[in-house]
C-alpha cells in the first residue's frame, strides 16, 4: 500500500500540474500545517516543515497520534516542497535564530 501511495506521489507531482492544483490535492495552503501540531519535545525551536499528513501505517495499537480524519496520510507534492523552501529561504536574515527544520508528520522519510 505504500509503495502504492509513493507512485501515485511520483505520478502527481511529475504531472505537470499548476501550484493551486497541487496546493489543493494537498488539501492547504503552502506553509501551513494540518492540525493537530505534534512537535517533538527536542524540536521545540525548529521549524516543522510538514512534508507528508499522518502516518503511513497508522495501526500500532499504543499510538493515536494520528486517528483524526484530518490526519489521513498523504504525501505532500515535491513542488510544493520545493516552493514552501523558496518562500523560507526569501524570509533570510528574519530566520536568523533558526537552527534546525524537523519534517513532520508521521513518515516524513516517505518522500
Amino acid at each position: 500500500l505504500a509503495k502504492k501511495r509513493a507512485t501515485a506521489h511520483v505520478m502527481a507531482s511529475s504531472s505537470g500540474a499548476d501550484m493551486n492544483t497541487l496546493l489543493e490535492v494537498w488539501g492547504a495552503p503552502a506553509l501551513t500545517y494540518i492540525e493537530p501540531v505534534f512537535r517533538p519535545p527536542a524540536e521545540g525551536n525548529s521549524l516543522i516543515l510538514q512534508v507528508t499528513n499522518g502516518c503511513s501505517w497508522n495501526k500500532c495499537t499504543f499510538c493515536e497520534m494520528y486517528t483524526s480524519d484530518s490526519k489521513k496520510f498523504r504525501l505532500k507534492p515535491l513542488e510544493v516542497i520545493e516552493e514552501e523552501i523558496k518562500q523560507l529561504a526569501r524570509l533570510g536574515s528574519s530566520m536568523q535564530s533558526l537552527n534546525r527544520v524537523f519534517l513532520g508528520d508521521g513518515d516524513a522519510m516517505m518522500l
